[in-house]
């Protein structure tokens, strides 16, 4: 390893939207920070993101200054990187073309749960477009709830929001739902005159997956202006979310005492005070039963659909505190630092690690 690039390390969250690369000393201060083009690795080649980290990471050297040297250690998040091989055949590409610096790569859950908690133990529930908790427990144990994708699961994101606003105004139509202004709102959106139609309009493709996900915030300001079936939605929503951090806290053996639970994504963030009421009723439940769920995450999602619950005046998001209780847990807390921060700080940690062994 270069000792004249040792003291500053480089942290990377390579995402299917773009990627960015942040530049750091040891003590976690930005010298510099880039934005590159996206990598999804179920489409692209390796050389591909072999080329987008490289032209990136010369940019952040460029940026801070720091030309000919080489990074002390560079840390990567890869969306959808989950398997070891691949992960493997990632972090060589990138080590091959930085030899003198250590290179450790992880998908993007990770990195964005060491960013959440420092390295520490922990349940991460990202709700955007998809949704998915990752948690890591004190001995470094990792399991997941969700992250299915659209077809087979993303409980309580933007994606499920968007599909439940549609299967509402189709119950309306039918009679088997009450009425809604979703379905005003979902028949000016895709400029429909008949909410039917919009079975073939979906089926043929013409309303493609992105613009249901676009239903996810008017449904939103429908929630908040009292409309109790959007109400309702962002209420399951949050008990989906809920269910998940439980059921992988369940899966590393963390007690509700020692849970900590941060949110990440546009629905768990943005929306939190829409989601909040769910996400706090499992985790009461959670600590009040010692963890024991009724039945899965899907299953109870789908449940109860038609039940109304109030929307309680809920704090803005993210305040100072969110903690549940402040002498023990079940704790829901803000995330420490960002992803890419996160993908950084794991670096410097690595990197210090095998500097003092």
């Amino acid at each position: 390893m270069q000792s004249r690039g040792s003291h500053w390390v480089v942290g990377i969250d390579a995402g299917a939207t773009s990627t960015k690369g942040i530049l750091v000393n040891l003590k976690g201060e930005e010298l510099a920070s880039q934005q590159g083009s996206a990598f999804n690795l179920r489409f692209q080649k390796v050389s591909e993101f072999e080329e987008t980290v490289f032209n990136l990471v010369h940019e952040l050297i460029s940026t801070a200054h720091l030309g000919g040297h080489a990074p002390g250690a560079i840390g990567i998040g890869v969306a959808g990187a989950g398997r070891e091989r691949d992960q493997t055949m990632l972090r060589d590409a990138i080590a091959h073309r930085f030899p003198q610096s250590h290179v450790v790569l992880n998908h993007d859950a990770w990195i964005a749960h060491y960013g959440a908690f420092s390295g520490r133990s922990g349940i991460l529930v990202t709700a955007g477009t998809g949704s998915i908790a990752f948690g890591r427990n004190e001995a470094g144990e990792e399991a997941r709830a969700g992250g299915w994708g659209w077809m087979l699961g993303d409980e309580g994101s933007g994606w499920w929001i968007g599909r439940e606003a549609i299967r509402a105004a189709l119950a309306e139509w039918e009679g088997s739902g009450p009425a809604t202004k979703i379905t005003d709102l979902i028949l000016e959106a895709f400029e429909l005159s008949d909410i039917y139609d919009v079975i073939p309009e979906i089926y043929h493709e013409k309303i493609a997956r992105r613009d249901i996900i676009s239903l996810a915030k008017p449904v939103g300001e429908l929630a908040k202006a009292g409309d109790e079936i959007a109400i309702d939605i962002y209420h399951r929503a949050g008990l989906a979310l809920g269910r998940m951090a439980v059921t992988t806290a369940r899966s590393l053996d963390i007690g509700p005492e020692e849970l900590r639970v941060s949110m990440l994504g546009s629905i768990a963030v943005g929306d939190w005070d829409l989601v909040a009421e769910g996400v706090h009723q499992i985790l009461d439940e959670y600590a009040s039963t010692e963890g024991e769920p009724d039945s899965t995450p899907v299953e109870q999602a789908e449940e109860e659909t038609e039940e109304k619950y109030p929307v309680p005046p809920m704090p803005e998001f993210p305040p100072k505190d969110l903690t549940i209780n402040e002498e023990k847990g079940p704790l829901l807390i803000q995330p420490e630092m960002s992803a890419v921060r996160g993908a950084a700080q794991w670096a410097i940690d690595i990197f210090n690690e095998r500097l003092f062994a």
